[in-house]
């Protein structure tokens, strides 16, 4: 079994691990006898301090399926814009059909987890500390999660890269990748997700500016998402880390425009998706509690998720250099 091991005392905003073991979880490792419920529910309500559940979900909406499922994937999207005179039908003939063309293709939802260990001396100094416990292991899943999306979403995007200054129109830019996107996939992209690099080198630009650009950008994500015509903008600076000693960021300096649904649906356009397999009553995560020892207790928590780029046409990406 892979082993994580973490030293530092436990605080909201980063290190949580004191004289404690974290491991990966394996799916034979959780027996209906270990199931916690009180713990199962707290981690189905569990409040993602950090917003990462949050921004998984913007990238990835989760789309419900059996642990074996299948989509569509388009291969072209012309036949839904064409527009010559292939509707008419001549007297005594039919009307014409049209095939839209896409890919069928099969998946399975993976069984994830991590599990941790705990001594009875470190949960009697605080009864609330398994739960605290159970979020430190969501929060990692769900880094994990995201990560797997932003590379999914990197792998089809069309990139070009843009050097932000004083001289630039950051939001001018943005307007052209969303029209140029368009232009593409006929279907407008909906969703801006930028890297804190590159959305702190925006508003740096917009501070210099003389030309009133400073005073168009001033507002908020909102007011932006409104002025760039997109349903929703998220800025992340999430980290992972990257090697024993160095933290990478999730998202680079860019600025990526995709299109997303929350609708849940199989076959829609949305770009990448996270299909989940729920477990039982609704639940989309289980959590287990098992003492494996005389003074030593291990939770476990496992879901079932795949992260997949289901549709290829029209995400593009900014590289901000």
């Amino acid at each position: 079994m892979n082993q994580l091991s973490f030293s530092g005392e436990w605080n909201p905003e980063g290190a949580f691990w004191k004289n404690n073991v974290v491991f990966f979880a394996n799916e034979d490792r959780f027996e209906a006898s270990h199931y916690s419920e009180p713990l199962t529910i707290f981690a189905q309500g569990w409040s993602d301090p950090a917003g990462i559940k949050a921004i998984l979900d913007f990238v990835a909406p989760e789309v419900p399926a059996p642990r074996r499922f299948d989509f569509k994937r388009p291969a072209s999207n012309a036949e839904a814009f064409a527009i010559e005179d292939n509707d008419i039908r001549a007297i005594g003939s039919g009307f014409k059909t049209v095939d839209f063309t896409s890919e069928s293709q099969e998946s399975m939802t993976l069984n994830k987890g991590l599990c941790v260990r705990l001594d009875d001396d470190v949960l009697a100094d605080n009864p609330q500390y398994e739960e605290i416990y159970v979020g430190a292991l969501l929060s990692l899943l769900y880094r994990m999660e995201f990560k797997r999306a932003v590379t999914a979403l990197e792998s089809i995007a069309t990139a070009a890269s843009k050097t932000w200054n004083s001289a630039a129109s950051p939001d001018d830019d943005v307007a052209e990748m969303l029209s140029a996107a368009e232009d593409a996939s006929g279907l407008a992209n909906n969703r801006l997700l930028y890297g804190q690099l590159a959305f702190r080198t925006r508003c740096a630009c917009l501070r210099v500016a003389s030309d009133g650009k400073a005073a168009m950008g001033a507002g908020g994500l909102d007011q932006l998402a409104l002025t760039l015509g997109v349903s929703g903008i998220r800025v992340s600076g999430h980290r992972y880390q990257e090697t024993a000693t160095t933290k990478g960021r999730i998202v680079p300096s860019a600025a990526f425009s995709f299109y997303g649904s929350s609708e849940n649906l199989l076959d829609d356009p949305t770009h990448i998706k996270r299909f989940i397999t729920p477990i039982e009553k609704g639940q989309t995560v289980r959590v287990f509690r098992e003492r494996i020892g005389v003074k030593v207790v291990e939770l476990g928590i496992e879901f079932y998720s795949r992260i997949v780029a289901a549709s290829t046409v029209g995400a593009r990406v900014l590289n901000i250099v």
